[in-house]
């Protein structure tokens, strides 16, 4: 699918490599942010669909988003100029590695919807966790998050298992998560993430996306305000 309208913005995605899907709509609908939240950074924002959520989302925070593909970055500026948050939204082209290193801010919220495939998966580039390791992308949030500030993301259930223990071991501790299941009788298949900086008690959650082949009334409830259809 060539672009995909939602309901107070329209994603072109001709050039992108990783088209729009439920991961990222559930991300840009779920992700939370501090009291007082300034500046958004969005790490891997492909369409710059997480970023544009956020921007409806998120009052007056300017938003910045990374993209190492620059096709997809093409698209994502488009998408963001053809929004009425074009003025809040900065695209930049490049690696989060090298950005962490120089960046003059620091994120009150930075989200990701980050590769997961392993390298050797028939799957594009923008996929291989080579491009990107989770050590590397908690090493680049760790640099640019806030004191209070949060971190939130989604990832396949075991590896977001297994990146909740990478996180706490560089000082990032989890406070919230939800289990996100395809049916109420299928076990979890995404986990999304919060983290932030201080211990707390993490609140946990679960989500289904569909009951008896219609959408859930809780995913409906998360993702109203974007999707045509609800």
């Amino acid at each position: 699918m060539a672009s995909f309208s939602f309901k107070q913005f329209h994603i072109q995605q001709d050039r992108a490599m990783m088209k729009v899907g439920t991961d990222g709509v559930l991300l840009g609908a779920w992700a939370q942010w501090p009291s007082c939240c300034k500046r958004i950074l969005d790490i891997g924002t492909g369409t710059g669909l997480v970023a544009l959520m956020l921007a409806q989302r998120c009052g007056e925070a300017a938003i910045d988003a990374i993209e190492i593909d620059d096709s997809s970055l093409l698209d994502a500026q488009v998408n963001a100029v053809q929004s009425p948050w074009k003025e809040r939204l900065h695209f930049y082209l490049g690696r989060i590695q090298d950005y962490a290193t120089r960046s003059a801010h620091l994120y009150d919220l930075i989200v990701s919807n980050p590769p997961f495939f392993k390298a050797g998966v028939a799957r594009n580039s923008a996929r291989h966790t080579l491009m990107l390791s989770h050590e590397e992308l908690v090493d680049a949030v760790v640099r640019l998050l806030t004191p209070k500030g949060y971190f939130c993301l989604i990832l396949p259930f075991q590896e977001g298992r297994d990146f909740i223990a990478l996180a706490k071991s560089k000082g990032l501790w989890l406070c919230k998560t939800t289990e996100v299941s395809s049916t109420t009788n299928k076990p979890p298949h995404r986990l999304l993430m919060q983290f932030g900086r201080e211990q707390c008690s993490c609140v946990q959650n679960k989500l289904h996306i569909s009951n008896n082949q219609s959408y859930s009334p809780d995913f409906i409830g998360l993702t109203k305000d974007f999707y045509l259809a609800m």
